[in-house]
């Protein structure tokens, strides 16, 4: 193997170290004694290469500290082994949970990852993804976006894979249902755009079925439902609850379903206006843990008892949804691997792969002390 110059004399009689530039290819093969032609294809991972070139390479890099420039790669592969996230808000514990699990996949393919918010807006998501498209990524994963993806997404030849999570759109089951009135100026998708966007999701209705039969088990019959304004996965679980509730042949107060808007200071005022009613609910289904948490405070405000005197339950398992006192009863959705299967769907395309177009991942119960038995049966 041939020495490894140390240094190279430039335009200006000047003598630079390869530990003050950036090292090249040509350096490795200087050290490698091998041609730039066979660097390059054992960086490229060329089958072409002999085991002996291929370890005399591999040496050269390490002794030398090189790291192949991924831009240049990208000129000769069009690939540049990025990937971009764009979700409504990084700093939402179910979102950050989420990106954890594409950034696991992503790193162990040798991907890194750009993330972006759009905090509920439809313009900075547009701008969002056309930087996106502009950096040149290979692929990219959009979370909650407030439009679906026949408007979000218009796909031509130069665009890369798209996966969507729990996109924000009404489905047409979900017009199916008659309440697409929960989310004003809802439209049904449609079906031509559907066909082409790659989704991974929850099952909203399951998980809501599960949660309000465990409410019903419990006593309960007066069921409050705190959904979000614009909220697909809103309507989805509105609608799994109506299931329950008529299969139970339990009346729902429709005074007791209402939209409002997102997080926990919402869910406080909703859960204080529904309890200081006259006709007060002895349970709160709540949109998502971020409203339950408002609604815990609001109960501990008007000096209630939960569950004694109300129950309340949420959606998604939050970290600090098991911490909250009382710990609150919710369905766990598969956060981490919702993100992670997001990601290997997107390698399968990357790899010219047919991965199925619509995966569903169910969630299960968690229950704890923020639910116990209706105030009537809990006396009796």
């Amino acid at each position: 193997m041939a020495g490894a110059r140390q240094s190279r004399t430039t335009t200006d009689g000047t003598r630079t170290s390869m530990r003050e530039r950036q090292l090249t290819s040509g350096d490795v093969a200087r050290y490698a004694g091998l041609s730039v032609a066979t660097v390059s294809r054992v960086i490229h991972d060329s089958p072409r290469v002999s085991p002996e070139a291929r370890r005399r390479v591999e040496e050269a890099v390490a002794a030398l500290g090189y790291t192949p420039n991924a831009l240049a790669r990208g000129l000769v592969t069009r690939t540049t082994r990025t990937i971009a996230v764009l979700v409504s808000s990084i700093a939402d514990p179910f979102w950050a949970e989420i990106i954890r699990g594409i950034e696991d996949q992503a790193v162990e393919a040798g991907y890194a990852a750009f993330i972006a918010s759009s905090y509920e807006d439809a313009r900075r998501e547009e701008k969002a993804i056309t930087l996106f498209r502009q950096k040149r990524v290979d692929g990219i994963v959009i979370g909650a976006s407030s439009r679906g993806p026949e408007v979000l997404w218009r796909r031509d030849a130069s665009a890369p894979p798209v996966v969507f999570i729990n996109n924000e759109h009404i489905e047409p089951e979900d017009e199916v249902t008659g309440q697409a009135s929960f989310i004003p100026g809802a439209e049904a998708a449609e079906p031509s755009a559907l066909t082409h966007a790659y989704r991974i999701a929850g099952d909203d209705r399951r998980g809501a079925r599960m949660l309000t039969d465990h409410l019903l088990s419990l006593g309960h019959r007066r069921i409050a439902y705190i959904g979000a304004i614009g909220r697909a996965t809103s309507l989805r679980r509105l609608h799994g609850f109506r299931q329950a509730m008529e299969e139970a042949r339990v009346a729902i107060d429709e005074t007791l379903v209402i939209a409002t808007d997102e997080g926990a200071n919402a869910g406080e005022l909703s859960t204080f206006r529904l309890l200081t009613s006259e006709a007060r609910p002895t349970a709160l289904f709540c949109y998502d843990d971020m409203t339950a948490l408002g609604a815990l405070r609001a109960v501990r405000a008007l000096d209630l008892r939960c569950p004694q005197d109300v129950s309340v339950v949420g959606f998604d398992d939050i970290p600090i949804a098991a911490y909250l006192e009382p710990s609150l009863t919710t369905v766990r959705q598969p956060m981490h691997e919702m993100g992670g299967r997001a990601m290997q769907v997107l390698l399968e395309l990357l790899g010219g792969g047919k991965p199925p177009r619509r995966v569903i991942m169910p969630g299960e119960l968690a229950l704890r002390a923020s639910s116990g038995p209706a105030p009537d049966r809990a006396a009796g």
